[in-house]
């Protein structure tokens, strides 16, 4: 049997893990400051809203959530997610047969038309709109090339 009372951390019971946010030699039931673990413990993540309008709002059965993700998560990481934490019917709306956000949604960050490839932060509002109909000239007039998100706050 090794001896492994010379060794920093060891007993001889052998190497034993280390509980996160406590230093070796800290004394039983001295705990470091409670906002400094809890804030250790949130580091890699963040909050984000989502708004639903249209069908997809039906389909998500709310009109809204706030969802934690990854710090440093991409636009469309988010609506993967979104589909993992709903029904199928969600699923397909949101989703193509590729597992790509489908090209008909509108995705707004905030009051932006975003990219898929764009880096949500924590606090970002994320709009999807399901347009109702599609983009050829009516009676009203040519589509509009900048649709502006209407306001949901």
């Amino acid at each position: 049997m090794v001896n492994r009372r010379d060794k920093p951390g060891g007993s001889l019971l052998g190497d034993y893990p280390r509980i996160n946010g406590f230093e070796p030699g800290q004394k039983i039931g001295v705990a470091p400051n409670a906002s400094d673990r809890v804030n250790w413990l949130y580091k890699d993540f963040m909050r984000v809203t989502v708004h639903y309008l249209a069908q997809i709002k039906r389909a998500a059965g709310c009109g809204s959530e706030t969802v934690e993700t990854n710090v440093g998560c991409s636009l469309r990481g988010f609506l993967k997610l979104l589909a993992d934490q709903h029904d199928p019917t969600f699923r397909t709306m949101l989703l193509d047969d590729a597992e790509e956000p489908r090209r008909s949604l509108l995705f707004f960050v905030g009051e932006e038309l975003a990219d898929l490839s764009r880096q949500l932060t924590d606090g970002d509002e994320v709009t999807i709109l399901a347009p109702m109909a599609g983009g050829s000239q009516g009676a009203h007039g040519p589509s509009r090339s900048n649709f502006q998100p209407p306001s949901i706050l």
